[in-house]
């Protein structure tokens, strides 16, 4: 059993490094939130299970959505999303998330990006699959960060003709912006969070 290492949500199984120990996913409740785990067929994964970080509780039972990829490996996925805002913690089998906070507070999602991506095609990579049953699931992973003022560049790629007579004559041009995304905090971010890049 693998967990995809696209799912935006960290999940480890017994000792966590204190570096990583502090850092808090951020989520909106309309964010989506998609959890894939590759495993064989008839290999247990355990029961995805919402608990409230701060009591323990569990919130709810989820029911892991499964998939055939060939004769003999499974894809188990779930997609998060619409949580009431609050601080969970997901396990299953003897995995654990770091926590997940949820919220729709705007002065605490202002300070974050959120990055949305999918593959192509499924033969791009064996550890993410993107299109299920003809739809595109896409992968949303939210982050601390932004775009700093000073650090955006004008450019222009274009191709140009110089006539007989030493003329310019521009064929072709695309204006495009690059800009710069600085992400984490003082504290900055774990490693792990850079595959993402």
């Amino acid at each position: 059993m693998r967990i995809s290492p696209f799912s935006p949500i960290y999940f480890f199984n017994g000792a966590i490094d204190d570096a990583i120990r502090g850092y808090m996913h951020i989520y909106s409740p309309t964010d989506r939130i998609l959890i894939e785990v590759f495993h064989l067929l008839g290999e247990e994964i355990g029961e995805l299970i919402l608990h409230d970080a701060d009591k323990g509780d569990i919130v709810s039972d989820l029911t892991w959505n499964t998939v055939g990829i060939n004769a003999s490996d499974r894809l188990s996925f779930y997609e998060l999303r619409d949580l009431l805002p609050g601080c969970y913690i997901l396990t299953f089998g003897k995995f654990r998330s770091l926590p997940i906070y949820i919220t729709s507070e705007p002065n605490i999602l202002n300070r974050t990006v959120l990055i949305q991506y999918a593959m192509r095609d499924n033969r791009c990579r064996k550890d993410i699959i993107s299109w299920i049953g003809g739809n595109c699931r896409y992968h949303d992973f939210r982050i601390s960060g932004g775009f700093k003022d000073n650090d955006w560049k004008f450019l222009v790629e274009n191709e140009q003709f110089l006539s007989d007579e030493q003329d310019i004559v521009e064929i072709d041009a695309l204006e495009y912006t690059e800009k710069l995304l600085t992400i984490g905090s003082s504290s900055g971010v774990p490693i792990w969070v850079c595959r993402y890049g």
